[in-house]
């Protein structure tokens, strides 16, 4: 969507705005504005791009870097081609930045005040007197009007998940959302606890929005939830309602009928797994419907929590609010369960390690380690719910000492190889560790551990063999079992000189190959 060829005043001021930082972009270091400043989807676009590429430190006057941002987020190349250059066009004086920097904070803060008293008539049933915004720039509001304002957070699980604050789960593909969704709702409709743990403050009216190509899964993940949590079947039944269907969320007629199911059903919280229901759309365009889908469910009185995707497949690690960011969510979520991976799947095992980071503008905040057994098919039963959480702190300290031994086995592996490569006349240590190619403090961690393992030991009589005191030293093979000792018939041992002339046959059949080579050159000639 491009720019109309008539603005609105405020739309005039935010692209006078940004053309002033376009043309210098040191403003923007003292002068930075929020992004919900910007009302116009266009200039919100452009100006996302711009502080993306600050923060980044990249060059923000480099034209080419904010199409190309654009051009990420779903715009196609023309369309943020144009974006940029009617900025560039846009009549701005870099004398009046101060006035557009001022009009723009005051716009925001007029709607700041807008939705507070929104908030507070809500909140109050109308009884405070509401916030003045006539006088700008400043807002007078009593410290008493404050205070009986400011309600205490209302939680569904104290500590991770709050009442009235729109959510999100969010993961890459395969990570579990939809049965941590369905655990979730299973312990806010029965009153009890997440993931075995969380507590829910008490039991809650719950609704779950799915397509109906995901009945069976759903209902075979709920069997099994509720055959873990041992809950009563009539308190599930009374307080979660499902609604599995092909209605397009895109259409406003469906997102009513969505409202109005809430209301009939007096529903507190509502889990909607989005992609089901939704046709296939740019970035921008998800963004904005997913943000009408959440407030037609406040708008109904729930508090909504939404399934996404990220955009792209994560290695195995911790999610942070950065990738909430990146996945386009962070404009729809006060608060966050992100979900990920610790380890590979291995199929066919039911055995999933995974990372949860919660958070929120409530202020709560962590991270913990999820393990889920599902078992398989075929076990006595059929599959199963099991949860069993770690602690973060401990998880980490494994990976780090997994990782240490990782890294100490592949400088074993150098060394082994480097001793092998070795004439026995030159497998000295310092001659080891050169081949190697490794510093004295890492050598001597592997090479102790070696030898603390019997896998290296010094050549016999070195001394006299060689004709140096620097000691040798060769590669030990670990004995074969006792039990397991191959049978062979003994033969005699060979002697010095044929010993040798083993040794020396490879040479011999690297003479004899040059050789060969020569003559060859001889006849061509």
């Amino acid at each position: 969507m491009l720019m109309s060829t008539k603005q609105s005043p405020a739309e005039q001021v935010e692209s006078q705005w940004l053309a002033c930082v376009l043309a210098k972009p040191k403003l923007l270091t003292k002068h930075a504005l929020p992004l919900n400043a910007f009302q116009s989807q266009v200039n919100f676009d452009v100006y996302s791009a711009i502080w993306h590429l600050h923060k980044a430190g990249s060059h923000v006057e480099d034209l080419s870097l904010i199409i190309a941002w654009l051009i990420q987020q779903g715009h196609d190349d023309r369309q943020a081609t144009q974006m940029v250059c009617r900025l560039m066009r846009t009549n701005r004086d870099l004398a009046q930045f101060a006035e557009y920097t001022t009009e723009l904070n005051c716009r925001l803060a007029d709607r700041n005040v807008v939705a507070l008293n929104e908030r507070i008539e809500k909140q109050t049933g109308g009884e405070l007197v509401r916030l003045d915004a006539a006088a700008v720039p400043f807002r007078q509001v009593a410290w008493t009007e404050l205070l009986e304002a400011d309600q205490p957070t209302e939680w569904l699980l104290p500590g991770m998940l709050a009442r009235h604050a729109p959510g999100v789960i969010l993961g890459p593909g395969k990570s579990l959302k939809t049965s941590l969704a369905v655990d979730l709702c299973g312990a806010l409709a029965s009153g009890g606890k997440f993931l075995g743990q969380y507590q829910a403050t008490r039991s809650f009216r719950v609704g779950l929005v799915s397509g109906v190509d995901d009945r069976q899964a759903l209902l075979d993940l709920t069997r099994r939830w509720s055959a873990a949590a041992q809950t009563d079947p009539q308190r599930l039944a009374d307080n979660w309602i499902w609604a599995l269907s092909l209605a397009d969320l895109a259409d406003p007629a469906n997102r009513e009928q969505l409202s109005s199911w809430i209301r009939q059903h007096r529903l507190e919280v509502v889990l909607i797994e989005p992609e089901e229901l939704l046709p296939p759309l740019t970035p921008r365009k998800r963004l904005q419907l997913l943000q009408q889908i959440i407030q037609a469910c406040r708008q109904a009185g729930a508090t909504p929590i939404l399934c996404c995707p990220t955009r792209k497949s994560l290695p195995a690690r911790e999610m942070t609010f950065a990738d909430l960011e990146a996945a386009g969510c962070q404009p729809l979520a006060r608060q966050w369960l992100l979900v990920n991976r610790r380890a590979a799947y291995e199929p066919g095992s039911g055995q999933h390690q995974l990372w949860l980071t919660f958070g929120g503008d409530a202020g709560h905040e962590g991270v913990i380690g999820v393990d889920i057994d599902e078992g398989r098919l075929t076990d006595p039963g059929g599959k199963r719910w099991q949860v069993a959480l770690r602690s973060a702190d401990q998880l980490r300290r494994e990976a780090e000492r997994r990782q240490a031994e990782q890294v100490l086995q592949t400088r074993c592996a150098k060394i082994r190889r480097a001793l092998g490569d070795l004439p026995p006349s030159e497998a000295s240590k310092s001659q080891v560790r050169a081949r190697a190619g490794m510093n004295s403090p890492r050598f001597a961690a592997a090479w102790d551990q070696l030898v603390a393992a019997g896998e290296i030991a010094p050549v016999p009589d070195s001394a006299a063999q060689f004709q140096s005191s620097v000691p040798r030293f060769r590669l030990i093979s670990p004995p074969p079992a006792k039990n397991n000792l191959p049978r062979v018939p003994k033969i005699p041992s060979a002697s010095p000189a044929s010993a040798s002339s083993r040794q020396a046959r490879p040479h011999r059949k690297i003479r004899s190959r040059v050789s060969a080579k020569r003559s060859n050159r001889n006849r061509r000639k």
